[in-house]
């Protein structure tokens, strides 16, 4: 289990002070959750910025929040970074209390390799990278899975065509294209490709 970031109260509150605050390690964090004020923190930025590196931004984050050694859990809302650097210069986090259901957006990843793709024949085209769940906290998914193997070309997965999952609801619209294999110049006719992607 990842330790907690630990946040303490705001050391800068002017343009100046907050610049300063950067360059020391640390970023600004506001804290969010229905029915609180806006609740205003810092935290030690890069251990932070490795662990969403890592882990992306729909994982749950583990908070200590100071003075009081308070554990609540959290997750990314929105953040702003530096424009040349990529730095996360803001984060605002919105608290996750065991009684709240979540609904975020979760990275999709593809596996599986369809028989027909080769520079000649089809190439998959990825139309979709994340989404849109409904879920208790402690059932967040790192990830979906969405199996190609079986995709031929023209052949399209939509949200529709995935299994349900007790864990979670998929709140993506069911019509919505996920990834598809779309002939390449030269390649053969639909009916040889399904026959050959069959017998493969």
């Amino acid at each position: 289990m990842t330790p907690p970031f630990t946040l303490t109260p705001p050391q800068g509150r002017t343009k100046g002070e907050v610049k300063r605050l950067r360059l020391a390690g640390f970023i600004p964090v506001s804290i969010q959750h229905k029915g609180m004020d806006t609740q205003h923190y810092q935290v030690e930025a890069a251990p932070l910025q490795e662990f969403l590196k890592q882990h992306g931004h729909t994982a749950l984050v583990e908070l200590l929040i100071m003075p009081g050694e308070i554990r609540q859990r959290g997750i990314v809302q929105g953040l702003q970074r530096d424009a040349i650097s990529l730095k996360i210069q803001q984060l605002t986090l919105q608290l996750v209390r065991i009684e709240d259901t979540l609904k975020t957006q979760v990275p999709i990843s593809f596996v599986g390799k369809p028989a027909m793709v080769n520079p000649n024949e089809a190439m998959v085209i990825h139309q979709a990278d994340h989404l849109l769940i409904e879920c208790a906290q402690n059932d967040l998914p790192e990830y979906i899975l969405v199996d190609v193997t079986h995709l031929v070309p023209g052949g399209v997965i939509h949200v529709s065509d995935l299994a349900p999952d007790a864990r979670y609801k998929i709140l993506t619209p069911s019509h919505t294209s996920l990834v598809s294999l779309t002939r390449t110049r030269g390649g053969g006719s639909t009916a040889d490709a399904t026959e050959a992607a069959a017998t493969a």
